[in-house]
């Protein structure tokens, strides 16, 4: 019986993962494998890291798998915030855009006259 093989369910003993549990989705070489979880991202790891559980899963499945089942494809926050920016960006009209810039355009040289009068005095 391999110890070591897709479908494992085995605990990451060391790193900032450890105590995770992880499934083995396919052996690399004889020192590592390619694992996925819930709570952690899939990617390579020593088998030396690992602590292997008697249980087996039927398909090796994590976050990113997860995820891509219910959206179709794998987000992160930074895409949904980034989203979020291009949404609102896109609301406002052009020349609302313009009046904005020109009001920051002329506080930011009303700023810098008020502090080469104060530095004057």
């Amino acid at each position: 019986m391999a110890i070591i093989e897709p479908g494992r369910i085995c605990v990451i003993t060391k790193g900032s993962d450890a105590g995770k549990e992880v499934t083995i989705k396919e052996a690399i070489d004889a020192n590592f494998v390619k694992i996925s979880g819930e709570h952690v991202k899939e990617r390579r790891i020593n088998i030396k890291h690992l602590e292997p559980t008697p249980r087996i899963g039927k398909a090796p499945a994590g976050r990113a798998a997860k995820e891509k089942k219910e959206m179709g494809t794998q987000t992160t926050k930074r895409d949904t915030k980034k989203a979020a920016r291009a949404e609102a960006k896109a609301a406002k009209p052009k020349k609302e855009k313009k009046a904005l810039v020109k009001k920051t355009a002329e506080a930011a040289k009303e700023k810098t006259a008020k502090k080469k009068t104060e530095k004057k005095k």
